[in-house]
């Protein structure tokens, strides 16, 4: 059994735009949203190749950020958000077999989603970046002394 530690870092700038419309009876309001999210990806691979990925846990994935604009009859909408964050994301009670060997990620996911309007998500350049920062394998229970 084993208990995997992720470290993620996120320096990045989020912002979502929706237009402004013109006619009031449109029923289709421009709307922009962004979802970020960090996860650490698990899986294992046992001593035959067979490839398999674990359930997910909750505590594997976190909201980097949540944004939503929504245009008025009148007036553009827009939200940002700067992001200056670390993530400790883990998967606990693994159980590895022998001869198994695990194949570990941290990622930053973006979902997104534009009607008359735009998402962007700065994470390269001008110090901003996404870094992993490295995993932690923790044994259970923990070998004997030798």
């Amino acid at each position: 059994m084993v208990t995997l530690t992720g470290v993620l870092g996120v320096t990045a700038t989020a912002v979502v735009t929706a237009d402004g419309y013109w006619w009031p009876l449109d029923p289709t309001t421009p709307v922009s949203e962004l979802d970020v999210l960090a996860s650490l990806g698990v899986t294992l691979v046992d001593a035959f190749g067979e490839i398999t990925s674990p359930p997910t846990q909750s505590t594997q994935v976190q909201q980097v950020a949540g944004l939503q604009a929504r245009g008025s009859w009148t007036e553009g909408a827009i939200a940002g958000q700067d992001i200056f964050r670390g993530y400790v994301l883990q998967y606990t009670d693994l159980f590895v077999p022998a001869g198994g060997r695990l194949e570990l990620s941290l990622n930053c996911e973006i979902y997104w989603l534009a009607y008359d309007g735009g998402c962007q998500f700065i994470a390269a350049g001008n110090g901003r970046q996404v870094d992993g920062f490295g995993f932690f394998i923790n044994t259970e229970p923990a070998p004997p002394p030798t």
